[in-house]
């Protein structure tokens, strides 16, 4: 596997790292109320939003190009919804011909906030289709759709939902609902790490052409959220990498028993496990990056394969740079607590390392190899 960037990606690195270390403070950003002083309109104009989906979504980058974005998002803990309002929902409407094609359109200009809304009771990630009970019934010329949507990943600033629901025959389908319909009732919250997520409550008359038109539903879904998927682990790399930075800064500095912290062998070995640890997940990260646009069975077991990984190294990374800082680990005088709640916060959007260890033991055999478990 090629771990090198081209010209185009390093200039693209380079731009939105210098972009959010100018424009965006996490700090303020959480004091705000999520509000990030216009950085959501600040990424499109510099074609941000558009480099997280590939040209045949309707974008200007790839898989690739998301990869980049969402690590420098994961370094800078961005709060902006890249992953559900961008790579989910435009690459579930791209899927939508024509019609969905104008609102990616709309979306990676930034005019357009949409999200997918999936997640019910008793499903533990969005992967579990198999779960959804929101039903959709004929009424008139259009439908009634029925249910409970909780959480809503990046849901809170969305002005249009794409929900699952089941019809009368128990076929799977995407509804298009706008926020202000008719019995809708949307409750905005904030999740542990600070971004905005939502819940939706649903017992609305919709029209015809509410439904979003794609091929195959479930695979439809599928492939939106690996895409996001990946990019939460190249998210949570970030997020290590910039810990990892921190907690080695930090006990450079910081002197016990009239010595620096850096310098106790026990001390070093363990921020060298967590070094390695990043490293692994870096490789990972660039794994589920390449597999995206692989055939589903190869895809599916490899970006599942990828999150375990991911997640096993936020863990290590993230409790052991805690503890190295000590007391200051648990305060918010260092921005080590709020990089910990980030690492630890993926589990409850995309699911467990254990939920997705089963569904890559569900791949086919040759999914193990892609993934360098044989």
């Amino acid at each position: 596997m090629n771990f090198e960037f081209n010209q185009d990606q390093q200039l693209l690195q380079e731009t939105v790292v210098r972009f959010l270390e100018r424009e965006y403070d996490y700090r303020q950003a959480i004091a705000g109320e999520g509000d990030s002083g216009g950085v959501w309109d600040k990424l499109a104009e510099l074609g941000m939003l558009g480099a997280l989906l590939g040209e045949n979504e309707g974008g200007l980058g790839g898989p690739v190009e998301a990869m980049i974005v969402m690590e420098a998002s994961g370094e800078a803990l961005l709060l902006e919804p890249l992953i559900g309002q961008v790579i989910v929902a435009g690459t579930i409407l791209a899927a939508a011909g024509e019609s969905g094609g104008r609102q990616v359109e709309a979306i990676v200009t930034g005019a357009s906030r949409v999200v997918l809304a999936t997640i019910e009771a008793g499903m533990m990630s969005p992967f579990d289709h198999d779960l959804i009970e929101t039903r959709l019934t004929r009424e008139g010329n259009g439908f009634r759709l029925h249910g409970l949507k909780a959480p809503i990943p990046d849901g809170a600033t969305a002005n249009r939902f794409l929900v699952t629901a089941r019809n009368e025959s128990g076929a799977l389908c995407i509804i298009s609902v706008p926020v202000g319909q008719p019995g809708v009732t949307i409750r905005r919250m904030r999740a542990i790490d600070g971004r905005g997520i939502a819940e939706l409550e649903l017992d609305a008359v919709l029209p015809a052409d509410a439904l979003i038109d794609v091929v195959n539903v479930e695979e439809t879904l599928d492939t939106a959220l690996d895409a996001g998927l990946a990019a939460a682990c190249a998210e949570l790399v970030g997020a290590m990498s910039a810990m990892l930075d921190q907690t080695r800064e930090y006990t450079g500095q910081r002197e016990q028993y009239g010595a620096k912290l850096a310098t106790y062998q026990a001390l070093q070995h363990r921020m060298a496990d967590m070094f390695i640890a990043a490293e692994l997940a870096r490789s990972m990260a660039f794994l589920a990056a390449a597999s995206i646009e692989r055939p589903a069975a190869e895809r599916r077991g490899a970006v599942s394969a990828a999150w375990h990984e991911v997640l096993r190294g936020a863990r290590f990374v993230g409790e052991n740079g805690v503890q190295l800082h000590g007391g200051m680990g648990m305060s918010e005088e260092t921005d080590v607590a709020y990089y910990f709640t980030r690492l630890i916060a993926g589990a409850s959007i995309w699911g467990s390392a254990n939920r997705h260890l089963r569904r890559f033991d569900k791949a086919p055999r040759m999914d193990r190899t892609i993934a360098g478990v044989d």
